[in-house]
């Protein structure tokens, strides 16, 4: 059959065929199905689906679905370096999703950024930073617990797809038994969209008849991926090198620019500010690594002049919204609101205004910069008032990551229950949080437990026991980890259906610590 002909790749594979001189009426039927030992043969560059069209290739490979797990061993990163992977995947020849574009070999699914979400599978991490796909060879190339098409193009193919989790066939690749052999090769694309390729070849594998159903290949080692390379651009200086920007031009409501980045600096970012008098004025757009970048700008009637300028940054650590004093005093008073648009929907904007409650969700007031991507507004609260609720925008795009579900941002007056030491901590210290229930939901309860987690995304989330330290006051001390920049949020519970929270009756809320010290 077609994939045969390369069975001299593979001298020592073999198989030994039984006849039975005692079949029925004298006929024996033969499945010979040891092809497709070797990678799907290629003549010419006759397109992609060519495989799957030739019909040379025959019905070689698998006879009974192959479980199989892959292993990438990356527990020498710390949970930080870990935590800058967006994406760990693997990409192969069938069933693998790569390899699988052009009619000249292994050329990965994608040429450049613009097809990375159809290329490869994802791997996860199990929790000890060994990542794991789990996949399928199958004698029909189907595998409904695995992928299905709601468009029809391929009912249930293990082959191509658009994405990973609708994992639409891609321009129609037909499904076919699985070969009983394989390529594949890990990569990884960090959160500053550098693409990484595992050092060496691609690993070739054969699977031999009989083999067992589920298959775990021993985890590889990606030592090439040095942990000691800053994957996070704050740990970066400056760039030393200006980029090399040019073609910048200004129409449609719009400027555009290409440029490109100097070899040899990693993680090259590109800051651009269009708001230029004295000094400049950076409003917090940056682009990650590229070739071309388009700013979208807001041209008032009355402008008829704006600076543009690009020059080469290392982008600030995204630290949303805080505010001072924290919490408000009982007695109200006037709080300042800051707002750093870098890495949020408002990046780039030179006009940021802020409404709430206070104001009947109206199209806001307008907020001071204060430079650097920095807002600030100072907002009058009244002693009588209830919780303050806000948001920032500009015209239609609105910003948000408060603790309730609107994204609603929440001002409170008063302690309320919790204090913490030190008032203002820095990334690395040891913050103490003291919770007294007396009056509150929580008074009843024979053990509390503090939902505690980092940032304004909650990140490393989990509910903690506390600590009884007398009466109704309990303790709980956590060392903050360096790589979060704005606060220590909490809520407390009872370990059951009893919440201390903003959904929890009159006293409830979400305390926020905030860490020093804020760039200002």
């Amino acid at each position: 059959n077609y994939e045969a002909v390369r069975l001299a790749d593979y001298e020592s594979v073999a198989r030994v065929l039984t006849l039975d001189p005692d079949a029925p009426d004298g006929i024996m039927y033969v499945t010979n199905r040891l092809g497709a030992a070797a990678g799907p043969l290629r003549q010419g560059d006759t397109g992609h689906r060519a495989l799957y069209l030739d019909t040379r290739r025959g019905d070689a490979g698998v006879s009974t679905r192959k479980n199989i797990t892959l292993q990438l061993d990356l527990s020498h990163l710390s949970a930080a370096e870990r935590a800058a992977l967006d994406r760990v995947f693997v990409q192969g020849s069938d069933p693998f999703r790569g390899f699988n574009w052009t009619g000249s070999g292994n050329e990965i699914d994608f040429n450049g950024r613009g097809n990375l979400d159809w290329a490869g599978l994802d791997m996860t991490d199990d929790g000890t930073g060994i990542f794991q796909l789990t996949w399928a060879l199958t004698e029909d190339g189907r595998a409904l617990d695995l992928v299905s098409d709601p468009f029809g193009f391929s009912e249930d193919s293990l082959v191509g797809g658009n994405g990973v989790d609708d994992v639409t066939p891609f321009i129609g690749w037909l499904p076919r038994r699985s070969p009983r052999s394989f390529s594949y090769k890990f990569y990884i694309i960090t959160e500053y969209e550098d693409l990484l390729e595992i050092d060496g070849g691609d690993i070739d594998v054969y699977i031999q008849p009989g083999s067992e159903t589920n298959i775990v290949f021993a985890p590889v080692d990606w030592e090439g991926l040095d942990p000691t390379l800053p994957l996070d651009d704050s740990e970066l200086p400056d760039p030393t090198t200006p980029a090399d920007v040019f073609d910048l031009t200004f129409g449609a409501g719009a400027f555009s620019f290409q440029y490109s980045n100097p070899a040899g600096e990693r993680l090259h970012v590109i800051d651009f500010s269009y708001d230029l008098q004295d000094e400049w004025r950076d409003h917090g757009f940056i682009l990650p690594l590229a070739s071309f970048g388009t700013v979208d700008v807001e041209v008032e009637d009355d402008e008829e002049l704006l600076f543009a300028r690009i020059r080469s940054a290392r982008r600030r650590d995204h630290q949303g919204m805080r505010w001072s004093p924290n919490p408000i005093p009982e007695t109200g008073g006037v709080t300042r609101i800051y707002f750093r648009q870098d890495d949020t929907d408002l990046a780039g904007n030179r006009r940021v205004n802020i409404t709430g409650n206070f104001r009947g969700w109206d199209g806001g007031a307008p907020m001071t910069f204060l430079g650097e991507g920095l807002w600030y507004y100072d907002l009058e609260v009244p002693e009588e008032a209830g919780i303050t609720e806000f948001k920032v925008r500009t015209g239609d795009t609105w910003w948000g990551q408060g603790p309730g579900g609107d994204g609603n941002y929440l001002l409170y007056r008063g302690i309320a229950f919790a204090t913490w030491d030190p008032w203002e901590p820095l990334p690395g210290d040891t913050i103490t949080i003291t919770y007294d229930a007396a009056g509150g939901v929580l008074q009843a309860a024979s053990q509390v437990y503090i939902h505690l987690g980092f940032d304004e995304s909650w990140d490393q989330v989990e509910s903690r026991e506390m600590t009884l330290v007398g009466g109704t006051v309990w303790e709980y001390s956590i060392e903050i980890p360096e790589e979060f920049n704005t606060s220590v949020n909490f809520v407390f519970n009872d370990g059951d259906d009893g919440w201390h929270s903003e959904s929890g009756g009159v006293d409830g809320r979400a305390w926020r610590a905030f860490l020093g010290p804020f760039e200002d």
